[in-house]
């Protein structure tokens, strides 16, 4: 169920820096890899809470709980 990466900038709630990256959906994880020599944040799609478009924008919004049960936003 792999999905062609595409072009991505990761925003974290809070945070006003933009990093550029690719946005992979696979089959058991929405993972971004940024360009720069950061590690990957893999999400698993178990931990999705909700995934949504800002209305007339290309924004993805997806919340999520990390390992520890904390949730987080990007």
């Amino acid at each position: 169920m792999s999905v062609a990466p595409i072009t991505a900038w990761l925003v974290r709630a809070g945070d006003p820096e933009a990093v550029r990256g690719r946005l992979t959906l696979e089959r058991h994880s929405l993972t971004f890899t940024p360009d720069a020599r950061e590690e990957p944040l893999p999400i698993p799609t178990n931990r999705i809470r909700t995934a949504r478009r800002r209305r007339g924008t290309p924004i993805l919004e997806v919340t999520y709980t990390d390992a520890r049960a904390e949730p987080g936003s990007v």
